[in-house]
């Protein structure tokens, strides 16, 4: 991005580079935000916490608050004895100063605080997809993954005209066009759990009768990362299984179900044996670390369990959870399990150190009454984003949680639209994911996915 011009004394200057968009603004691994039209970084040495990169012509190297001014023209003072008035200078959100098009504008050019970089509220809407299978069926979306390129893929189900679900996915650019889909045409109508992805192909699971006495049956299917070349498969036993997700780990990509009354991992390509838990009832929640272990919760005989399992198929950690209900899991920016749900009709939030001991207990959500945790992902800078149902029938909600387990923001999830129904999220460097379904015009439910303000 940067071009370089040879000067009369051979010294080299930046030319300038404009921006568009805070995705244009990257030196290496330090991501930038689009300030006025130029790049800027953060810098602890400016009031605003950023400054403007070398390339940012006559702004290049200043603090972004000394380039706009504290009313937004560039100097201290142009507009006389009135402080509302902007002078007519230039309009730069961040400087601390709603103007134009700017919904909010907290004196900075940060995602994670309650105002984007793009001074809107965080958990606005930035786009919306729904999809409807046949009318009067259950349709949702069932699981989110982040794409390599930038946007987001999702797996779900629509239903069918007998009213039995079909599996789907679809991937979403950064603007909410679908680029691509795929529908499962060929192995027929089969429930849908889970979904993962080890960067070069995703891997869909759930599980589907098996037409004898042995109970349900696990299956998956393999797509590479653009959603070509199925690659079908199934675990051939005769035994009650299910599969609940799909986990990438450093040994391959693991079903995670029960089999035979017992929590259950399968490698599907590496020769890793079988991982088997304690006796469970059902499968609740699987959450995934960068390093390939994994997060397994479970309904047991004595209340919710979890296991903490190696790429290689060890157990590291077991523990309990004191909640009536888990529905999600992830981990923290420390490497630590992270379960959400519900407790006495109150959603619940509780992260655990490698004795299974409580590391720390989630804030309440005020967008949420009497609501529960549906869904948790992993955050840029070691934070987590949740979301779950309120529980007075009104919607959704969505929250960015703090590595130590503090509300950062929370907001409803797109109030405007009825009956929402959150179950799954992600979040990447521009845009909060999030999935579900919502209530369609015959009254049915509608697959819908969403990318919110960060």
């Amino acid at each position: 991005m940067l071009g370089l011009g040879l000067g009369s004394a051979s010294s080299c200057t930046a030319e300038p580079y404009a921006c568009t968009a805070n995705g244009q603004c990257q030196r290496g691994e330090l991501e930038g935000a689009c300030v006025a039209g130029f790049c800027a970084y953060l810098d602890d040495g400016c009031a605003s916490g950023a400054r403007y990169s070398p390339n940012a012509g006559e702004l290049a190297g200043r603090c972004v608050e000394e380039a706009t001014g504290s009313d937004g023209t560039g100097s201290e003072s142009s507009s006389g004895d009135d402080p509302d008035s902007t002078g007519g200078g230039p309009i730069a959100c961040g400087n601390g100063v709603v103007e134009a098009d700017e919904t909010c504008d907290d004196g900075n050019t940060l995602d994670g605080d309650g105002c984007s970089a793009r001074c809107r509220p965080s958990g606005s809407e930035v786009w919306v997809d729904v999809q409807a299978g046949a009318d009067g069926g259950d349709d949702r979306a069932v699981a989110l993954g982040l794409r390599p390129t930038g946007g987001v893929a999702m797996a779900g189900t629509l239903a069918t005209a007998d009213g039995t679900p079909l599996a789907t996915a679809s991937l979403y650019a950064l603007d909410g066009a679908v680029v691509a889909t795929w529908t499962d045409d060929e192995l027929g109508p089969r429930p849908l759990h889970g979904m993962g992805s080890d960067g070069a192909a995703w891997m869909l699971a759930g599980d589907r009768p098996s037409g004898d006495a042995a109970g349900n049956r696990a299956w998956w299917v393999l797509l590479d990362i653009s959603l070509a070349d199925p690659s079908p498969g199934a675990v051939d036993t005769l035994a009650d299984e299910g599969a609940h997700g799909a986990v990438p780990t450093t040994r391959g990509l693991a079903l995670v179900g029960h089999q035979d009354g017992a929590a259950w991992a399968h490698w599907v390509h590496e020769d890793v044996p079988d991982w088997r838990g304690g006796a469970v009832s059902s499968i609740d929640a699987v959450g995934s670390r960068a390093d390939g272990a994994f997060v397994v919760v479970a309904t047991t005989a004595e209340g919710i369990g979890w296991w903490l399992v190696s790429p290689q198929g060890l157990t590291l950690v077991e523990g309990t959870a004191a909640a009536d209900q888990v529905s999600a899991a992830s981990f923290d920016g420390e490497g630590r399990p992270v379960l959400g749900g519900v407790l006495g009709g109150e959603p619940w939030l509780t992260a655990y150190w490698s004795d299974a001991s409580v590391a720390w207990t989630g804030p309440s959500i005020p967008e949420a009454p009497d609501g529960t945790v549906e869904a948790l992902a992993a955050a840029p800078g070691g934070e987590l984003v949740a979301a779950g149902l309120r529980g007075d029938g009104g919607g959704s909600w969505v929250a960015r949680i703090s590595g130590d387990g503090e509300r950062r923001w929370s907001a409803e999830v797109l109030p405007e639209t009825p009956s929402v129904r959150i179950t799954a999220v992600a979040h990447d460097d521009t845009a909060v994911y999030v999935a579900g379904s919502r209530r369609g015009t015959a009254g049915d439910r509608d697959l819908l996915v969403s990318a919110l303000e960060p």
